[in-house]
């Protein structure tokens, strides 16, 4: 399988979590972190077992994390939980994955602050 979830370091950034619902039919949200700059960008997918996220799909299919990241995933996942079946460990995973990218934000926040501090 080809595309940037499987291979995501031929597109310059690596997986830094996903939210799976379903099993032959699936759909899935998963936030990626561009190495260049450190960008968050996000995306959804869905299909069946035949194929994975973003098969033949590259960064184009992404997009930068919006302010309001944690409402708008919400969401999300109770739309499609509706139809792939809710489990509380993936709406787990959908809380650990905000506070991750929380804390990725935060942490980039700081560097920008120090260098501001420090360039001033």
């Amino acid at each position: 399988m080809s595309g940037i979830y499987y291979n995501p370091e031929e597109y310059g950034v690596r997986l830094v979590g996903s939210v799976d619902l379903g099993s032959y039919d699936w759909c899935g949200l998963y936030v990626f972190q561009r190495e260049a700059d450190g960008a968050l960008l996000w995306g959804t997918d869905s299909g069946c077992s035949c194929y994975g996220p973003f098969d033949n799909e590259g960064a184009e299919a992404l997009e930068s994390v919006p302010v309001g990241y944690g409402t708008k995933w919400r969401a999300w996942y109770r739309d499609n939980a509706r139809s792939y079946g809710e489990f509380d460990s993936e709406r787990d995973a959908l809380e650990k994955l905000i506070g991750k990218v929380g804390q990725i934000l935060s942490e980039q926040r700081r560097v920008q602050l120090r260098k501001v501090g420090h360039d001033g």
